[in-house]
């Protein structure tokens, strides 16, 4: 099951410049919005119940999913794990040379810019989904890709020590 729906900061860059270019880009923006907005709100919970998908998916990426879009323009995801990743919007053949240049592609979950959407849960849960108590929810929150190295505690930590010795 779906968790999180991410966008991919390209994918973002992409559909801005789609909505600038107005007219028909601007509604194959839309549309593409429309999908992944479907995704984010719950109303999506399986690959296969979006009838807009093609018929088939792209084997020379694992789990990638494509949407056809209006004025045959695809929108190109992969599942990974409780995640959907959102790559790429354009043209079939702009589609078919990103999956060409991506062959074998992995999730960039790392990327500090990707805009990470959880999943809203509305409606009857399946059975054997895995339920958070109501006062845990806040606490239970975790955010793939957020990745804390060792630097940035260091720089954390100096600086609550630096604003406590300020205060004495």
């Amino acid at each position: 099951m779906i968790r999180y729906v991410i966008l991919d900061n390209k994918l973002t860059r992409q559909l801005k410049r789609l909505h600038q270019a107005g007219g028909t880009a601007s509604a194959i923006a839309e549309h593409a919005e429309a999908i992944i907005q479907q995704w984010v709100s719950g109303e999506v919970r399986r690959p296969k119940e979006l009838a807009r998908s093609t018929r088939y998916g792209e084997a020379r990426i694992k789990n990638c999913l494509k949407y056809d879009l209006v004025e045959a323009y695809r929108l190109l995801a992969a599942i990974d794990g409780d995640r959907l990743i959102f790559l790429f919007v354009g043209s079939h053949d702009e589609c078919d040379q990103w999956v060409s240049h991506n062959s074998g592609w992995g999730p960039g979950l790392k990327k500090r810019r990707n805009e990470i959407l959880p999943v809203q849960r509305n409606g009857p849960k399946p059975a054997g989904e895995e339920t958070v108590p109501e006062e845990e929810q806040d606490s239970a929150v975790d955010y793939p890709g957020w990745e804390i190295d060792e630097r940035d505690l260091r720089m954390i930590f100096s600086g609550i020590c630096r604003s406590r010795s300020h205060q004495e």
